[in-house]
């Protein structure tokens, strides 16, 4: 996770989904780096105050993606489902 002062806890199930839990940072410059296995996932950030997705896209896995996290005040969690199961 970057910038350093970000913090990130995770739970992982690698070829199913994972959810990952990111407090501190702070906006649109945090970044997650994820290490994705192939195939098309799903990537929903998700407001931990309302619990509304606020961004969601599908990401290509097969490797270490960066995964830019939107605008925030105090944590986010990120949301990662494959497709295709």
């Amino acid at each position: 996770v970057a910038p350093s002062t970000a913090g990130a806890r995770a739970l992982i199930d690698p070829d199913k989904a994972m959810a990952i839990f990111v407090r501190g940072g702070g906006g649109a410059a945090t970044v997650v780096n994820v290490d994705l296995p192939a195939g098309s996932w799903i990537a929903e950030w998700i407001d931990t105050r309302s619990g509304r997705t606020v961004r969601k896209a599908r990401v290509d896995g097969g490797g270490i993606r960066p995964l830019a996290a939107p605008d925030y005040q105090t944590d986010i969690a990120l949301r990662l489902r494959k497709q295709g199961r």
